[in-house]
């Protein structure tokens, strides 16, 4: 339930990140992946699951077409990433 006084977002607005984001998690792979979520503990230190670290990888390998754009907002999220996965991703095993 919404906190009062607080605008809902518009349903458009929830289906057009809907469907943005089913789209993305089509174009990075697992590399990519893991290469943001380890970016962005080390530079900004936002400890992101992969998956929540999507959109920033998408945008790193230029997976989005943001040309033009006069800024550009990303969701970064997975702040609850398990304490051992967060080590796999910030050291992981070298073969």
């Amino acid at each position: 339930m919404p906190r009062p006084g607080l605008p809902r977002p518009d349903p458009p607005t929830i289906d057009d990140v809907e469907r943005a984001a089913a789209n993305l998690a089509g174009r990075v792979h697992r590399t990519p992946l893991l290469s943001s979520a380890t970016l962005e503990q080390q530079r900004a230190k936002l400890a992101a699951e992969p998956a929540g670290a999507a959109g920033v990888a998408a945008l790193l390998a230029g997976k989005i077409d943001v040309a033009g754009a006069g800024g550009v907002a990303v969701v970064v999220s997975g702040g609850n990433v398990a304490p051992e996965t967060a080590s796999g991703i910030l050291s992981p095993d070298e073969d």
